[in-house]
C-alpha cells in the first residue's frame, strides 16, 4: 500500500506492538530508541495502548503485550487453522536447515507472516508474526505473486510502489514482471538482499487443491552460495510444502 495512505499514529502504535511482540519486557527508552520515535510520541502511544489493555506497564517500568489483544485472535480462525497445518512441517524445516522459516499469505497488498519458526542458529530479526512483507522485495512476496492467476496478479501489481530498500531492490514494474517470470521458470523465488541488506530469502508456493494458499520462505545471511545450493534448499522447502498441502486436505 502506498505510504501516503498510512495514518501516522496508527502506524506508530502497530510498530510498538510488533516490537513488544519480539522484545517483551522492554523499557521506555529501549522502545523509542529502537523505533526511532520521539519520547512524547512513544509515551502517548503507550498510554493509549495501555488504556485499551493492549500493553501493560510493569512495576519495573518495563512494557509487555497485555491480555486485551487476545479477543482480536477470535476474528482470524482461518489463519489459526493454517498455523496448525504448517507448524509441524516448518518447525522440522527450521531444524533441518538451521534457518528462520516463515509462512506467509496474501492480505491487503502485502505478504503477511502468520507463522515463524527459528532454530536458534540464525535468527532474522526483520520478520515477525503479523508483520507485512513487501511483495516486490521479499522472497515470500515473489513466491505468492509469481503463481497468481493473471487477473489477481494485475490487481496486486497496481498496489506496489516499488520502494527501494537497498541497491538490489527491484524498482520498476517491468523489472518485477521479469523477476516473476524467472521465479516461475526456476520453481522458487530469491531475495538477494533486496529487502534488507545482507539477508537472503528463498520462497516456494503452497496450494490448497488448485488454489494458491500461501508461501514458505527462509531467511539467512547472504553468502557466496551457488544457484545449485539455492536449488537444494528449495527442494527441502518443496517437501515441506507437500506435507502442508497433505495436512490441508485431511478432515
Amino acid at each position: 500500500m502506498p505510504k501516503q495512505y498510512c495514518v501516522g499514529a496508527v502506524e506508530k502504535a502497530i510498530k510498538i506492538l510488533n516490537f513488544l511482540a519480539e522484545h517483551p519486557d522492554s523499557s521506555f527508552s529501549e522502545i523509542f530508541t529502537a523505533l526511532e520515535l520521539s519520547k512524547s510520541t512513544t509515551y502517548q502511544t503507550l498510554s493509549t495502548l495501555e488504556m485499551f489493555h493492549y500493553v501493560e506497564r510493569l512495576d519495573n517500568r518495563q512494557y509487555r503485550l497485555a491480555m486485551g489483544i487476545l479477543p482480536l485472535l477470535r476474528g482470524i480462525p482461518k489463519q489459526n487453522d493454517i498455523v496448525e497445518c504448517v507448524r509441524g512441517p516448518l518447525t522440522k524445516l527450521a531444524d533441518e536447515t538451521r534457518f528462520s522459516v516463515h509462512f506467509c499469505i496474501l492480505d491487503a497488498g502485502s505478504a503477511i507472516c502468520v507463522f515463524k519458526a527459528e532454530n536458534g542458529n540464525i535468527s532474522i530479526r526483520t520478520t515477525s508474526v503479523g508483520r507485512p512483507l513487501t511483495l516486490h522485495s521479499s522472497a515470500a512476496g515473489k513466491a505468492l505473486m509469481a503463481w497468481l492467476p493473471a487477473e489477481q496478479l494485475e490487481q496486486y501489481l497496481s498496489r506496489i510502489d516499488y520502494t527501494p530498500f537497498t541497491d538490489s531492490t527491484i524498482t520498476t514494474r517491468e523489472g518485477y514482471l521479469e523477476e516473476l517470470r524467472k521465479t516461475r521458470e526456476r520453481g522458487f523465488s530469491v531475495d538477494y538482499g533486496e529487502g534488507t541488506k545482507g539477508v537472503l530469502g528463498i520462497g516456494v508456493p503452497v496450494y490448497r487443491g488448485n488454489d494458491l494458499m500461501g508461501a514458505i520462505s527462509i531467511g539467512t545471511v547472504v553468502t557466496d552460495s551457488s544457484m545449485e545450493e539455492y536449488e537444494r534448499i528449495a527442494g527441502q522447502m518443496k517437501k515441506s510444502a507437500q506435507e502442508i498441502e497433505q495436512n490441508l486436505v485431511r478432515p
